[in-house]
């Protein structure tokens, strides 16, 4: 759904967070591209640009999530968000892994914790008795 469609559907912050969004990606490749040139202009050495992209991308992945969780239906929404950030987090987390040396696998246990909680959200989710049959049990209770 585009962004004048969701203005026209009563979301009238969706195309300014969406104009914001875009000049925060422009701006994050202009730093970026800035950093790398600077360090290989530098004569190399550890690649440590990589954690300046790597903090350029948190804010721009975790909003994305979010974008995308909120195309779903309006009843599911809120798993879709939730499904998209412990996604994005999970990405971000295996990223400062392999940036950091890539050495013992601890994101795992912060990855598990995410997928725990992640899948209590959806089997609540799944358990609730939609409107037609609780109107049913109002009725014959």
């Amino acid at each position: 759904m585009s962004a004048q469609t969701r203005t026209a559907r009563g979301w009238p912050w969706y195309a300014r967070w969406h104009t914001v969004l875009r000049f925060e990606a422009f701006l994050s490749a202009a730093i970026g591209l800035a950093v790398g040139l600077g360090w290989a202009l530098t004569g190399g050495g550890p690649f440590w640009p990589g954690w300046v992209w790597l903090g350029l991308a948190i804010p721009l992945g975790l909003q994305a999530a979010v974008r995308w969780g909120l195309r779903a239906p309006k009843g599911q929404r809120f798993l879709a968000v939730h499904t998209s950030l412990s996604f994005a987090l999970a990405v971000m987390l295996l990223l400062i892994w392999l940036l950091g040396g890539a050495q013992y696998f601890w994101p795992v246990w912060p990855i598990a914790g995410l997928a725990i909680v992640l899948g209590v959200h959806r089997w609540v989710v799944g358990n609730r008795p939609n409107a037609r049959e609780q109107a049913l049990a109002d009725r014959v209770g």
